[in-house]
Formats: C-alpha cells, sequence, structure tokens
C-alpha cells in the first residue's frame, strides 16, 4: 500500500483579495488486483512489441512460448475475477518462474523487461494476499 501526498491549493476571493491557501491531504493509492492483471498484460504486450521481451528458443518455439506467456496472463485474469485467489498467485508464480533466468523451469522468455515484469508479478501476489 502506497501513500500519497496531495496538495490542493484554494483560491478564496475575500473582499477583492485573492488569497491562496495552501490544503494538504493524505489517503492510500491501492490497486486492485484486477487492475494490475490488466497492467501487467499491457506491459507484457509492449515488451513484446518493442523486442524488450523475446522468446526463448529456436524457430516457432520462440514464438509459442511468449504465446504460452500471456495466455498464463490471461488464465490468471480469469482465476483472479473469479476470486480463485491461491490458483491465480499459483499461475502468476508460475509465469514468474519462466521468465526468472534460472534454469529449471527453463525460462519462456528474456529480455530487458523481465525484472519489470517479475517486481509486478510479485506486487500482484502481495495485494491478492493482503
Amino acid at each position: 500500500m502506497k501513500t500519497i501526498h496531495l496538495s490542493i491549493t484554494l483560491l478564496i476571493t475575500f473582499l477583492m483579495a485573492l488569497i491562496s491557501i495552501p490544503v494538504m491531504a493524505e489517503g492510500t493509492n491501492v490497486v486492485s488486483p484486477e487492475e494490475q492483471i490488466d497492467n501487467i498484460q499491457d506491459i507484457f504486450d509492449n515488451a513484446v512489441i518493442s523486442g524488450t521481451l523475446t522468446g526463448v528458443g529456436s524457430g516457432n518455439s520462440a514464438v509459442g512460448r511468449l504465446k504460452a506467456l500471456r495466455n498464463m496472463l490471461e488464465r490468471a485474469e480469469q482465476l483472479i475475477d473469479l476470486g480463485l485467489d491461491d490458483e491465480a498467485i499459483q499461475q502468476l508464480q508460475d509465469v514468474y518462474n519462466r521468465i526468472d533466468g534460472n534454469l529449471k523451469p527453463s525460462d519462456f522468455a528474456s529480455g530487458s523487461q523481465t525484472g519489470t515484469l517479475m517486481e509486478t508479478i510479485m506486487n500482484i501476489i502481495q495485494n491478492i494476499r493482503a
């Protein structure tokens, strides 16, 4: 959960004078897992388009692995929407394991955006558990 600080300047006209009064407000910025999963799908899609996330493997297997990862993210979204939190977490962990750079299980994708994707996945998992 992030705390954000808002600064709003109220302008009040009193006796023909302009008085500026700063008002501070404090609140929380909570993004739901549903919003987060939409965001990660956008990050994934943009990374593939820009070439900062590429499939691992030769020939068509690289493309197939990217499609498999995208399908895994879509399935995680469905599980979140159905309220199946444990299953959604497992699905997200599976995606994480396929981009983490470890030998087992073998990665489906690599590139400069894997760190961003992994961080976002962990944030979603933490948010689901909260």
